[in-house]
């Protein structure tokens, strides 16, 4: 019964998340150049970059400790003898609800980024996605990489 519970938690927690990444190369390396050295971002335009990372760090930080709290609950209530499995069934929509929630607040943010661009930024930037270009510490569980930063950023935050 638990090892069901755990395999249908693992695809409701997973499907959202793989969903919402891009395809591609995700990795570091200094072979990467900067988006913003690449797109050749105007300055109000990484001001308005910036400003959308620190919304989105905000918003996932506060949905990222909301799933902590419930993978605790979960946790703790299958490793009782007897569980509640409407608390358990609950949990479990209670995690998913959550990943859906970073899954739109990601993908919102590359939206609004997106319409930040010029048209020819944007060509850039969609040639430049299937390379993982977007693909920084968001995928982490943080906002995207600074503007200037190599993409994946400095590390883990």
């Amino acid at each position: 019964m638990r090892s069901l519970m755990m395999a249908v938690l693992v695809f409701v927690i997973g499907a959202p998340i793989a969903l919402a990444q891009p395809p591609g190369n995700q990795g570091r390396g200094p072979a990467k150049m900067s988006y913003v050295q690449e797109l050749n971002l105007t300055k109000d335009q990484i001001k308005a970059v910036r400003e959308l990372q620190k919304e989105t760090r905000k918003k996932l930080a506060e949905i990222k400790a909301k799933i902590e709290i419930k993978r605790i609950d979960f946790d703790e209530e299958i490793q009782k003898d007897k569980q509640d499995l409407k608390l358990v069934d609950k949990l479990i929509g209670d995690l998913a609800e959550l990943h859906a929630q970073q899954s739109r607040v990601t993908l919102e943010i590359r939206a609004r980024m997106m319409g930040l661009l010029t048209p020819e930024q944007k060509q850039k930037m969609v040639e430049r996605m299937g390379m993982g270009m977007m693909g920084g510490s968001h995928m982490r569980g943080g906002a995207p990489d600074e503007p200037g930063e190599e993409p994946g950023g400095p590390g883990p935050r």
